[in-house]
């Protein structure tokens, strides 16, 4: 069975304002009713994540789209301090990532990622690949509807 489709709030922690765009520009391109944010850094991403400045008005994640290679704090680390939090560890945390490297997949699923996708070179297979996920965690996945 599936899930209701319900408005989604999706956070995106991309460092490359180009490939925030695209995965922004295909979750906006689905029948998914859904509010895109993008932070460029790991600091600002955990931030939004408990509402601190500048976002004490954000409504928490139902999704994070993580990329590994952020400055300053590795996308790892995000992983890592969300998946050791009880608040908010049930987020789904989807890595993004460019990086094929068995040991990024491995150390990903070790601090508890839901799931790691390398992003596809080509456009519009990034697209699809982006969508495929939404759908996946919005319509087929059953998830917990009450948070912690």
């Amino acid at each position: 069975m599936k899930n209701k489709i319900r408005p989604t709030d999706i956070l995106i922690v991309e460092d490359n304002s180009f490939e925030a765009s695209l995965c922004q520009e295909a979750l906006q391109q689905t029948d998914m009713p859904n509010t895109v944010h993008v932070v460029d850094s790991g600091e600002k991403a955990l931030d939004y994540i408990y509402g601190r400045s500048p976002y004490k008005d954000a409504k928490r994640p139902d999704m994070i789209l993580l990329d590994l290679n952020l400055p300053k704090m590795s996308g790892l680390d995000v992983l890592r301090q969300i998946k050791d939090d009880p608040k908010v560890a049930d987020i789904p945390v989807i890595v993004l990532s460019a990086s094929d490297s068995e040991r990024d997949i491995a150390r990903s699923y070790a601090f508890h990622a839901n799931s790691y996708v390398v992003k596809p070179l080509d456009f519009h297979k990034f697209a699809e690949v982006v969508r495929n996920i939404q759908e996946f965690w919005f319509q087929i996945a059953q998830v917990p509807m009450i948070r912690k």
